[in-house]
C-alpha cells in the first residue's frame, strides 16, 4: 500500500512511521512459519523420549532455540513455565533450556505430542495457554496476523474482532477485559502510540482533545 493511500485512512501518521509499520507487515508476511509443535516433536519425539536419551542429548537439540521460541516449544508440550528462574530472575535460553530438559527428563511420557492412534494434537491450534500468552502476541503483532489488521482504517476495532473471533473459536475462557487489554498493548507496540491518544485521534480524522497533539 503506497504512502499516499494509507494516509487517507491514517492523517497525521508521518512518512517514517508508515515506512516502519509497511516494514513490519511485509517481514512478518516474509518470515518462516514456527510451528511449535513440529518443533518439539523433533527435539522430544512424538511418543516420549526414547531409552538412553541424556540430558546432554536434550541440550544439544535445544541449543538452536532462542527463549521465545524455547517458551513456546514447552507450551506446545504442556510444560508451564515459572514467571521466574529458580533463582528469582528473568529467565536466559541457557536456564530455560535446563529447565526443559530436566522436566522432559523426569517424566517425558506426560508431555507427549500424539495420542495413542497417533494423530497430531496439536495443542496449541494457533493458540498460546501459556502465561503471557505469547503464541497468540507473537501472531497478531509479528506473525502472519499482523496484516490483517494493521492497515484498517480502524485497527484497534478490527484486531479486537480478530482477536475475540480467536479466542473464541479455541474455547479459552478469557474475559473481555483480558483482550481489551492484550489488544491495547499489541496496539502501541505496532504503532507506538495507544488507541486513545491524541495522535490516533488526529490519524483517523478527528481533533485532538486539546490544542495540541499530546501523548495521551
Amino acid at each position: 500500500m503506497a504512502y499516499a493511500a494509507y494516509v487517507r485512512d491514517h492523517p497525521g501518521v508521518s512518512v517514517a512511521e508508515w515506512q516502519g509499520i509497511r516494514a513490519r507487515a511485509e517481514a512478518a508476511s516474509r518470515a518462516p512459519s514456527f510451528d511449535p509443535a513440529s518443533e518439539a516433536e523433533k527435539v522430544f519425539g512424538g511418543i516420549g523420549l526414547a531409552t538412553g536419551t541424556t540430558m546432554g542429548d536434550l541440550l544439544s537439540r535445544l541449543g538452536p532455540y532462542k527463549t521465545p521460541e524455547l517458551r513456546r516449544i514447552a507450551t506446545a508440550v504442556n510444560l508451564p513455565i515459572p514467571q521466574r528462574n529458580p533463582e528469582g530472575g528473568p529467565w536466559s535460553a541457557e536456564a530455560l533450556r535446563r529447565y526443559i530438559a530436566e522436566n522432559m527428563l523426569r517424566d517425558s511420557s506426560r508431555w507427549r505430542l500424539r495420542s495413542d492412534d497417533g494423530a497430531p494434537e496439536m495443542r496449541l491450534a494457533g493458540q498460546d495457554v501459556a502465561p503471557g500468552h505469547d503464541e497468540l502476541h507473537h501472531y497478531w503483532v509479528a506473525g502472519p496476523g499482523l496484516a490483517k489488521w494493521v492497515h484498517s482504517p480502524k485497527p484497534w476495532t478490527t484486531l479486537h474482532a480478530l482477536v475475540t473471533e480467536a479466542v473464541r473459536k479455541n474455547g479459552r475462557a478469557v474475559t473481555p477485559e483480558q483482550i481489551n487489554n492484550w489488544v491495547s498493548r499489541w496496539f502501541i507496540e505496532v504503532f507506538h502510540y495507544a488507541a486513545g491518544s491524541d495522535k490516533n485521534r488526529v490519524a483517523h480524522g478527528m481533533p485532538p482533545r486539546g490544542h495540541r497533539v499530546g501523548p495521551g
